[in-house]
């Protein structure tokens, strides 16, 4: 499993990196600071927040790239700190609410200290710099079993609904 997080990882750090270097249009930095309530689909341990922050390229057609990280908790039980890049495509409708998708991967290190995947699809709507999104997240955690040379694997699946606020060129 690490093998492939740490592939999915290298894969999006380079087509970031190819897809900044090959842009031949304007470009300036762009970042968010994005707050959220999240359900757990798997089980039902109540809402937890997503606190996170973005920062990277925006492209003059809408296209983003950057790099992300922030923090995950239910205040009780569960705690995790994503660090991940994030490619985003946002619509041009002609008004000044437009539509957006992203995309996001990485690896997620959690409150017990293992770590594991990271990747979180996400949909929304711009408005200025104000964004409403909701995303669906996947965190798959390696974890050592206790006594024993062994790991079992812990996955989360949630989904979160919140509000961001852009800096820089939106």
């Amino acid at each position: 499993m690490k093998n492939i997080s740490y592939s999915l990882l290298v894969a999006t750090l380079l087509t970031a990196v190819s897809l900044s270097a090959a842009a031949q249009q304007t470009k300036s930095y762009s970042g968010d600071v994005s707050l959220g309530g999240m359900v757990n689909l798997v089980n039902n341990t109540g809402t937890w927040l997503n606190l996170q922050t973005v920062h990277g390229v925006r492209f003059e057609d809408g296209g983003f790239v950057g790099c992300g990280t922030g923090i995950i908790t239910d205040f009780a039980n569960y705690g995790a700190i994503p660090v991940y890049c994030k490619v985003a495509q946002e619509f041009d409708t002609g008004v000044s609410l437009k539509p957006y998708i992203a995309a996001s991967v990485g690896f997620a290190v959690n409150d017990n200290l293992n770590w594991g995947l990271y990747a979180s699809p996400e949909i929304g709507l711009s408005l200025g710099r104000l964004k409403l999104f909701a995303d669906y997240t996947y965190n798959n955690y390696l974890i050592r079993v206790t006594d024993a040379p062994s790991y079992e694997s812990q996955s989360y699946h949630t989904i979160t609904a919140g509000v961001a606020v852009r800096f820089g060129r939106h």
